[in-house]
């Protein structure tokens, strides 16, 4: 399998991932709504000194930080899938961004 070959596969298997996983977990928006919820919960109780804001972590920052994620454990060992998984958070990340504009090129 040549280069090209290797990057459509990697997104082949995130379309299909993104697909099965909404079908296991349900809606992604949903399920990164309540993730960031918790996840600012967490954060404003364990960071001693907060700015005395609110902490609002929404769905596409949630997407972005699984990213991250599936980086650092390639850091320090190889796995197909993380590969795979980190495609499917950042095509999730750009769906759930509120502010993403789309335009097909002609």
């Amino acid at each position: 399998m040549d280069q090209r070959e290797t990057a459509k596969y990697v997104l082949e298997k995130a379309i299909k991932a993104i697909e099965v996983r909404g079908k296991e977990h349900g809606d992604a928006s949903q399920s990164f709504r309540l993730i960031g919820q918790l996840w600012g919960v967490y954060l404003d109780h364990s960071i001693e000194h907060h700015s005395g804001t609110d902490l609002h972590i929404l769905p596409h920052h949630v997407a972005v930080m699984m990213s991250l994620v599936k980086i650092a454990r390639a850091v320090y060992g190889y796995s197909f899938d993380h590969y795979v998984d980190e495609a499917g958070y950042a095509a999730l990340a750009c769906m759930l961004n509120p502010t993403t504009t789309h335009t097909e090129e002609k």
